[in-house]
């Protein structure tokens, strides 16, 4: 089917497929990042920023859900740091390269703001576990791991302290994806004890029950509150504010960032934009 829609870059989101909680009932959940025909960039409106579908299961296959982000879109949110476009862009499981996925990597590694990934990985983990947790009597259980994880990367990024204490650039990867392999890398650096990498072991190892409302577990209750309290005071040592955002990259090393993404964005569009929209269709995923 047409979708009007030209994929620069496509991989598994952040999901049960990536992190190793995978059950019977996992969907597929398909990030990527597109380019609309030259037209739609000229005249009065403005052109479409996200683009999703979902496919219902058939046979063998489960749903699949697709969705993604228009390329000017996602190099403002790259050069954010934006935990979600960074994730599809590394992700372990690859559905489709184009040789700008490799620019767009080598840019993300010369100019993340590790600062801001740092404050965006300990706000998602915060809001869900406000959200879908601390609220609920009884909780969906994987929301343990959509909290989980986030923390978990914000450990992992400071204790390689890649820049995010002076808030300049200088990571050089992002964290595994799987989050008992993530879980295990941040208790091998002391910050995790072993009866806290038990919990997240118990975790994953019920994977079943990971669809199910069940009651609150005091342990994995009681490492989030943890996760939250050390993030939060980190990232003050880092001179990085959970309350007003601020962090030490907000000024002129954002200009000089903005000024490198904006020309990689604008090449991109300039030579994948000449299409028809008879050619395309995310059949080619």
């Amino acid at each position: 089917r047409t979708e009007g829609i030209r994929i620069v870059h496509a991989g598994y989101s952040p999901s049960s497929r990536t992190l190793g909680t995978m059950h019977a009932g996992s969907d597929h959940d398909v990030h990527f990042i597109f380019v609309l025909p030259r037209s739609a960039y000229f005249g009065l409106g403005e052109p479409m920023q996200k683009f999703s579908r979902s496919f219902p299961a058939a046979g063998d296959m489960n749903q699949v859900d697709v969705s993604g982000w228009e390329v000017r879109h996602a190099c403002r949110m790259l050069a954010q740091g934006n935990p979600s476009v960074l994730h599809c862009l590394h992700s372990p499981v690859d559905f489709k390269v184009t040789p700008w996925t490799g620019e767009l990597r080598a840019m993300v590694r010369r100019t993340l703001d590790t600062s801001a990934l740092a404050l965006a990985w300990w706000k998602h983990g915060r809001q869900n576990w406000l959200e879908y947790i601390k609220k609920k009597e009884e909780p969906i259980r994987k929301k343990y791991v959509h909290v989980l994880r986030p923390l978990l990367c914000l450990q992992w990024l400071l204790q390689r302290d890649c820049g995010a204490r002076d808030g300049g650039p200088g990571i050089s990867g992002l964290p595994p994806a799987p989050l008992l392999e993530l879980a295990r890398e941040v208790a091998g650096n002391g910050d995790l004890s072993d009866s806290e990498l038990s919990v997240v072991e118990g975790l994953v190892a019920q994977r079943e029950s990971l669809p199910l409302p069940l009651p609150k577990d005091r342990a994995l209750d009681g490492l989030v509150e943890r996760l939250l309290l050390s993030g939060e005071a980190k990232l003050a040592e880092r001179g990085v504010s959970t309350s007003t955002g601020r962090h030490p990259l907000n000024g002129a090393g954002s200009e000089a960032r903005h000024a490198q993404w904006n020309r990689l964005c604008i090449a991109i569009v300039e030579q994948m934009s000449a299409f028809s929209v008879e050619s395309e269709s995310l059949d080619e995923l």
